[in-house]
C-alpha cells in the first residue's frame, strides 16, 4: 500500500508541473478550452476561500484516483460528476487554477449521483432501501426542490419511468450535497429491475438535462421461476469474494464482500447453506462472534453491524468505530479489537461498543487485514508479505511466534480445532495451519470449488456443470443447491462441453478432438467414445437431438452432425450466422446456439435455417454452455461462475416473403413470364395455412394497395421452413418499367404483421434488342415517336418504334464523308451526327446535318472548335448543342447555327473520363461514362455545369455508347450487348 501512495505522489509532482503550465495557458485561451465549458457548472474552490489556489490543489491531490465508495472520495472534487476523481477532473481544476473558481457561470446545476440499494437480490415484496445523493454541481446557490424516485425496466432513468416515491431537498450551496434514501418494497413479479431518482430543476439552473441518476439493478427471484422475459441466476458453489473467516457454533462462517453475505461451512469444510445469511452493509470486511451475536465490520461506514445468532439484524448491537479504514475484528478479554489499515493499529472497544483506548496497540506492519485471538495472543494477517504477526495480550510483538502463509491473497483468520484457518481471496479457499504455524493441508477446503465452469447440461432432475480446471462434473439440484453426491471426475484432459443421451453423459474434448462417454453415475464407457471429423477441429459445444449429436465448430462457424455411434452425417451439417459459438441446446425442433462474443443466443430450425425472431440476449459476459430444462433456458457464465436462466415467450409464427424473381426481367410488351417468391416462417412457432396475393406496382415497395394480379394458397409452415411459389403472368401491353411482388395474409398469433410483403422485382418492357446488323452502335436519339441508333460500321442510322420494334422504312444512310460517326441528336426537325474524323489526319471534326427523313442538309453542317478534337457524344438543349470531348474531358457549347458559346462550356468530373453519351433532362445534363477502369455510371451536372452527385446513377450495361431521355425514362444503348436498356427518371 505504501508503494501505491508513493507512485501517486510521483504522479502528482508531475501533475503539479502540468497544472502550472495548463493554468497559465488557460488564462489566455479559456474560450477554446473544452474543460472550461464543463467548469462553468463545477466549482473548483474546494476550501471555499474564494480562490482556486495551491491549498485547493493539495485537497484535490489527496482525493485524486478515488472512486465513488472509496474513503478518500469526496463529491466536491468530482468536478465532472462521473463518480471518479481522475484526469478529466484535473483538467477542469487546472483550467480554474488561479481564478475565483466560478468559471464565469454563476448558476446552480443539480445532479443525482451514487444510487445504491441495501440489497440487490430480493424476493417478491421484500423491503429494501434505495439511496442517492443530490449534488449542486454548479457554482451558485440552488433553491429547495423535490426528488422523485423511479422504477425502470432499464438503466436509463427518466421522468417517464414509474414513480415510486418523493423526497424534499433543501437549498444547496455550490458543491453542496444532500444524502437521501427511501424504503421500498420489491415488485411482486420475479425479474430484473432498475431504481434511480430525478431531482426537479430549479430556477436559473445551467443544465436541466442531467437531473436524473443512472439506474441500480436489482433482481427479484422467487426461488427459480424467472418469469416471462426475465433473467435470474444461481452461483456455482458461491463465495467467490471471501474477506474473512470465523469459527463459532461448530461451524465456519466466511464473509463474502461482493455478495454481502455470510456463507456457512461444516467443521469439515462442507457447505451448510442452512446457516448462511445476508448482510445489511455495503462493504463488509470482517466478522467475529460474541455474546451470541455476529458482529460485522463495514469499512465504508466505519461501523460494526450486529446480527443475531440466526443471522437476523440486531441494530441495537451496532456501534461506530470512528476510524478511517477498519479491516479485521475479533473479540477477546471482553473487548472488541479492530484492525485499522489507515494507521496500522489495533483499536479497542468495550463489549458495548464504547471506545477503550487503553486497549489500543500499534502493529508496526504495513498492510494488516484479519485478526483473531488464541492462546492468549493476537494473530494478525499481513497481506503485504503474506505472514502472520503475533502480539501479546498487551499488544507487544512476539516475533518468534510469527509464521509465513502459503496463500496468494490472505484476508481473514480464525482459530478452531487447535488450528489456524486463513481465508484466501484470490484462490477462494481456506488454508489450514497447525497451532505452531505449520501447514496442515488436510485441513484445507475450497469455498468456491466450481470456479472454472465451462459447460452445463440437465439430466435426472439435476444440473451438471463441467469444470475445466478441476476436470470434474459438479452436481446441483433443481434449485441450484449443491448436490455433491452427483459429482464425478472426468478421464479426459481438456473437457469443454457436455450433453446427456441414452442414459450416458458425453463430454467433448477439443484437444483430443474426441467425445468421451460416461454412465449416468460417472463411470467411463470407452466403447461409446468417438472421434470427431478432422475438419471439426475447434469444437465448442455438443447436444443430442433426433438420434444424432450436433457439434458446433468455432473456427468453421458450422455445426457438424454425428450418429449415436459417432459416424458422420454430413448431409445434416449446417452453417451458423454467429461467429463465436460456445454452446448448443435443442428444444421444440429448434437449435439454440449461445455466442460468447455477442452475448446472445441465436436460433436455428432442425434443418439449420435461421429463426432470427426467436433470438434473445443473455446480457452476461463470456456465456458458454446452454441447456433447456424446466421450461427455461439455463446459460453458464464463465467469468462470474454462475448459471443464469431465462424464460421465453410462447413461440409465435412470423411470415415473410423473400427472393422475388422474374423468369424474364425484360419481356416484350404482353409477353408471358413467371414470377417466383418464397414464403418463409421466420418465427419460432408454426403458422396456419393462409393465402398469397401477387401484385403489380409502379415502384419497388409492394403493398396490398397495389394492383392484384393473382393469388395462391400456402399450407401450414413450421418454424424456419419456406414454401416456394410461382405464377405465370403476362407483361403489360404498354412499354414501361414495372415492379412485381407478393404479400402473404397474416395468420393468428403472428408476431409481426408489418413485414408480410416482398420487395418488388423490376420488369421492363422498355428494354429492347438491336437489329442483328446494328452491331456497332455509337449513339441514340428519340424523335418522331421512334428511337434512332447510329451505327459506325455500317455508316447508317437504324430506326425502332417506341416499343423497340424495327422500323426499317425509317432507316437512313450517312453521308460518304461521315465515316466516323460518334453521336446523334435531333433539333429543329433535323438529325445532327458527329464525325470524329479520319484517325490518321483527324481532319473532319464536324457535325453533319440530315433532314427528319434522313436526307443530307449540308447547309446546316458546322465544324467543331479546334480544341474539341475528340468529340464523343452530342445533345441539344436550351437552344444550344453540347458536345462532350473525351480528350479534354470537357463539354463544348455551340449555337443552333454552330457558333461557339465558350462561356457555356463546362468541365467534367475527373472520374468522368470517357464520356460516350450525353442527355438533358430535369434541368440537368446526364453524361454516361464508358471505361474499363471506372464504374460505368451516369454523372449528373446542373444546367451551368456544376456537379450534382445526388442525381448520379449506376448502369447495368457494360458498354454504354449513348443516352437519351424520353417518356420520363432514360434509354442507354449498349455496344457490348447490342441492346437498349431503360431506367426510370431516378436512375432505377
Amino acid at each position: 500500500m505504501s508503494q501505491m501512495f508513493l507512485n501517486k505522489g510521483i504522479a502528482f509532482i508531475a501533475a503539479l508541473v502540468l497544472l502550472l503550465c495548463v493554468g497559465q495557458a488557460s488564462a489566455a485561451s479559456n474560450a477554446n478550452n473544452a474543460a472550461a465549458t464543463v467548469a462553468q457548472s463545477a466549482n473548483a474552490d474546494l476550501n471555499g476561500d474564494g480562490m482556486v489556489g495551491f491549498a485547493d490543489f493539495l485537497i484535490f491531490a489527496g482525493m485524486f484516483g478515488a472512486n465513488q465508495g472509496d474513503d478518500r472520495y469526496d463529491a466536491r472534487a468530482d468536478l465532472d460528476g462521473d463518480g471518479a476523481i481522475g484526469f478529466g477532473d484535473f483538467l477542469i481544476f487546472a483550467n480554474a487554477f488561479g481564478t475565483s473558481g466560478s468559471g464565469g457561470g454563476g448558476s446552480p446545476d443539480l445532479i443525482v449521483i451514487a444510487p445504491s440499494v441495501s440489497d440487490t437480490l430480493l424476493t417478491p415484496g421484500q423491503m429494501f432501501t434505495l439511496n442517492v445523493t443530490v449534488r449542486n454541481h454548479g457554482n451558485a446557490q440552488a433553491a429547495e426542490t423535490t426528488l422523485t424516485y423511479y422504477l425502470s425496466t432499464d438503466a436509463a432513468i427518466s421522468t417517464s419511468d414509474t414513480e415510486v416515491g418523493t423526497d424534499a431537498v433543501g437549498g444547496l450551496a455550490a458543491s453542496g450535497t444532500s444524502d437521501k434514501s427511501i424504503g421500498l418494497n420489491a415488485p411482486s413479479s420475479a425479474g430484473m429491475y432498475y431504481y434511480g431518482a430525478c431531482v426537479a430543476s430549479v430556477s436559473g439552473e445551467s443544465n436541466a438535462d442531467n437531473n436524473c441518476s443512472g439506474g441500480v439493478r436489482v433482481t427479484v427471484s422467487d426461488g427459480g421461476d424467472g418469469g416471462q422475459g426475465s433473467e435470474t441466476s444461481f452461483d456455482l458453489d458461491n463465495n467467490s469474494n471471501p474477506q474473512d473467516i470465523l469459527y463459532a457454533n461448530d461451524r465456519f462462517y466466511v464473509l463474502d464482500r461482493e455478495d454481502a453475505r455470510v456463507y456457512g461451512y461444516e467443521s469439515d469444510g462442507q457447505r451448510d447453506s442452512a446457516v448462511s445469511f445476508r448482510l445489511n452493509s455495503s462493504s463488509p470486511s470482517s466478522i467475529t462472534y460474541a455474546n451470541d451475536r455476529f458482529y460485522v465490520v463495514d469499512e465504508e461506514d466505519d461501523k460494526v453491524y450486529g446480527y443475531g445468532s440466526d443471522g437476523q439484524r440486531d441494530a441495537a448491537a451496532d456501534f461506530d468505530l470512528g476510524i478511517s479504514d477498519p479491516r479485521g475484528i475479533t473479540f477477546a478479554n471482553d473487548r472488541f479489537y479492530v484492525v485499522n489499515d489507515g494507521d496500522d493499529k489495533v483499536y479497542g472497544y468495550g463489549s458495548d461498543g464504547q471506545r477503550d483506548s487503553d486497549a489500543d496497540f500499534d502493529l508496526g506492519i504495513s498492510d494488516p487485514r484479519g485478526i483473531t485471538f488464541a492462546n492468549d495472543r493476537f494473530y494478525v494477517v499481513n497481506d503485504g508479505d503474506d505472514r502472520i504477526y503475533v502480539y501479546t495480550n498487551s499488544g507487544q510483538r512476539d516475533a518468534d511466534a510469527g509464521f509465513r502463509l502459503f496463500t496468494g491473497d490472505p484476508r481473514g483468520i480464525t482459530f478452531a480445532n487447535n488450528r489456524f484457518y486463513v481465508v484466501d481471496f484470490w484462490n477462494d479457499k481456506v488454508y489450514g495451519h497447525g497451532s505452531d504455524g505449520r501447514r496442515d493441508t488436510g485441513a484445507d477446503f475450497d469455498l468456491h470449488s466450481n470456479n472454472s465452469p465451462q459447460a452445463v447440461t440437465y439430466a435426472n432432475n439435476r444440473f451438471y456443470v463441467l469444470d475445466v480446471d478441476d476436470g470434474k462434473i459438479y452436481g446441483y439440484g433443481n434449485d441450484g443447491q449443491r448436490d455433491a453426491a452427483a459429482d464425478f471426475d472426468l478421464a479426459n484432459s481438456d473437457p469443454f462441453s457436455i450433453t446427456y443421451a441414452n442414459d450416458r453423459f458425453y463430454v467433448l474434448d477439443p484437444s483430443d478432438v474426441k467425445v468421451y462417454a460416461y454412465t449416468s453415475s460417472g463411470q467411463r464407457v470407452e466403447d461409446a467414445d468417438f472421434d470427431l471429423a478432422g475438419n471439426n477441429n475447434d469444437p465448442s459445444g455438443i447436444t443430442y437431438a433426433n438420434d444424432q449429436f450436433y457439434v458446433p465448430d468455432a473456427e468453421d462457424e458450422k455445426v457438424y452432425v454425428y450418429t449415436i455411434a459417432g459416424q458422420r452425417v454430413a448431409i445434416a451439417d449446417f452453417d451458423l450466422a454467429n461467429t463465436s459459438p460456445s454452446g448448443i441446446a435443442y428444444f421444440d425442433n429448434l437449435f439454440y446456439v449461445v455466442d460468447a462474443a455477442d452475448e446472445k443466443v441465436y436460433v436455428y430450425t432442425g434443418a439449420g435455417q435461421r429463426v432470427g425472431a426467436a433470438d434473445f440476449d443473455v446480457a452476461i459476459s463470456d456465456p458458454r454452455g446452454i441447456v433447456y430444462a424446466n421450461d427455461q433456458f439455463y446459460v453458464l457464465e464463465v467469468e462470474g461462475a454462475k448459471v443464469h436462466w431465462y424464460a421465453i415467450a410462447d413461440p409465435t409464427p412470423d411470415l415473410i416473403i423473400v427472393s422475388p424473381s422474374a423468369s424474364n426481367d425484360s419481356p416484350n410488351a404482353g409477353e408471358s413470364f413467371s414470377l417466383s417468391v418464397a414464403v418463409r416462417n421466420q418465427g419460432a412457432g408454426s403458422s396456419a395455412g393462409t393465402s398469397l396475393r401477387y401484385y403489380l406496382s409502379t415502384d419497388d415497395s409492394i403493398t396490398t394497395s397495389d394492383t392484384e394480379v393473382g393469388t395462391g394458397a400456402i399450407g401450414s409452415l413450421t418454424a424456419g421452413v419456406a414454401s416456394n411459389q410461382s405464377i405465370d403472368l403476362n407483361a403489360p401491353s404498354s412499354v414501361g418499367i414495372y415492379y412485381y411482388g407478393a404479400c402473404v395474409q397474416s395468420v393468428s398469433g403472428e408476431s409481426n404483421t408489418d413485414n408480410n410483403c416482398s420487395n418488388g422485382v423490376r420488369v421492363s418492357t422498355a428494354n429492347f434488342a438491336l437489329d442483328g446488323e446494328n452491331t456497332d452502335p455509337e449513339g441514340i436519339v428519340y424523335a418522331n415517336n421512334r428511337f434512332y441508333v447510329v451505327d459506325a460500321r455500317d455508316g447508317k442510322v437504324y430506326a425502332y418504334t417506341s416499343s423497340g420494334q424495327r422500323d426499317a422504312a425509317a432507316d437512313f444512310a450517312l453521308d460518304s464523308n461521315n465515316t466516323a460517326p460518334e453521336g446523334i441528336t435531333h433539333a429543329d426537325n433535323r438529325f445532327y451526327v458527329i464525325d470524329r474524323g479520319n484517325v490518321s489526319d483527324r481532319g473532319d471534326e464536324k457535325v453533319y446535318a440530315y433532314t427528319s427523313s434522313g436526307q443530307r442538309d449540308a447547309a446546316a453542317d458546322f465544324t467543331l472548335d479546334s480544341d474539341n478534337s475528340a468529340p464523343a457524344t452530342i445533345t441539344y438543349a436550351n437552344d444550344r448543342f453540347y458536345v462532350a470531348d473525351f480528350s479534354t474531358v470537357k463539354v463544348y457549347a455551340y449555337t443552333v447555327s454552330g457558333q461557339r458559346v465558350a462561356d457555356a462550356d463546362f468541365d467534367l468530373a475527373e472520374d468522368n473520363i470517357d464520356p460516350f453519351g450525353i442527355a438533358y433532362a430535369n434541368d440537368r445534363f446526364y453524361v454516361a461514362n464508358n471505361s474499363d477502369s471506372e464504374t460505368n455510371k451516369v454523372y449528373a451536372y446542373t444546367v451551368s455545369g456544376q456537379r450534382d452527385e445526388d442525381a448520379d446513377f449506376d448502369l447495368v450495361s457494360s458498354d454504354p455508347f449513348g443516352i437519351i431521355y424520353a417518356s420520363d425514362r432514360f434509354y442507354v444503348v449498349d455496344g457490348g450487348d447490342n441492346a437498349v436498356y431503360a431506367y426510370t427518371s431516378a436512375g432505377q
